[in-house]
């Protein structure tokens, strides 16, 4: 009974590590990802961002259609775009 236990502890310690890893990268990604929207989108509606990715991710209906979507973001682009110009011209 003593060998049994282990080799489950063997053979699961493997597994735990595994899953502590996929969450310690997981949450690496958010920090990440959090840290460069915060910088680009400070008044961000996190609420909206968690919904979007939440339902891209498991690939459920979203609340936009993909042309919405791309004028949004587009959008955004030419803002962040314009947004040194303005600061140069400021200096």
């Amino acid at each position: 009974m003593p060998r049994l236990s282990l080799l489950l502890v063997c053979l699961l310690a493997p597994l735990a590590h595994a899953q502590e890893h996929a969450t310690e990268l997981a949450y690496s990604l958010g920090v990440r990802l959090g840290e460069r929207l915060r910088e680009e989108v400070p008044d961000l509606e996190l609420q909206a961002l968690l919904d979007g990715l939440r339902q891209a991710y498991r690939n459920q209906p979203l609340q936009l259609d993909a042309a919405r979507i791309d004028t949004l973001l587009a959008e955004h682009e030419a803002q962040l775009a314009v947004a040194p110009e303005k600061a140069e011209r400021a200096i």
